[in-house]
């Protein structure tokens, strides 16, 4: 691909959608939610967090053409090498999270204006992460939207999950 196609799917709001899950035989989606990992940090992603019949999964936007853009650019206007690499360095933390065995879901913190309201699971291993949630993309993190689509997901998980 080069740097035309990246452009056109830019244009066709590629940076919008998050990466693809490749689903288990016989899982199922059941809810999806905006969401960002790492909430209110420098490396907060943003993303989905997708409910299936057997796990939760963070997905998040696909922003390989973004980084392939910038990386032209950046080149183009003279950028020391040291600059041009690091749309790709920043786009490589970007990935797909499976929180495996997940054994529960709370509510974390309230929302701030640098982060929205956040969810924290606990997996069977012991981690914890905490995800902001949205009630949309373009929501503000302080809006009051935002918390009742939390709790929805919540008792989503709970229903789901057990």
């Amino acid at each position: 691909m080069g740097i035309l196609d990246a452009l056109a799917n830019i244009v066709s709001g590629s940076g919008k959608q998050t990466i693809q899950i490749q689903f288990e035989e016989g899982e199922v989606e059941r809810a999806r939610v905006t969401a960002s990992w790492n909430p209110g940090t420098l490396k907060s992603v943003g993303g989905d967090l997708v409910l299936t019949n057997r796990r939760l999964i963070f997905t998040p936007l696909d922003v390989r053409d973004v980084v392939e853009v910038l990386t032209w650019g950046l080149g183009k206007a003279g950028a020391p090498e040291a600059v041009t690499g690091l749309p790709s360095k920043i786009g490589g933390v970007v990935s797909q999270h499976v929180i495996a065995g997940s054994t529960s879901i709370v509510s974390g913190r309230d929302a701030a204006l640098n982060r929205p309201p956040t969810v924290f699971i606990r997996s069977t291993d012991g981690a914890q992460v905490e995800i902001g949630i949205l009630a949309e993309r373009t929501s503000m993190n302080i809006s009051p939207k935002n918390p009742p689509v939390r709790e929805a997901f919540i008792a989503a998980v709970r229903a789901e999950l057990g």
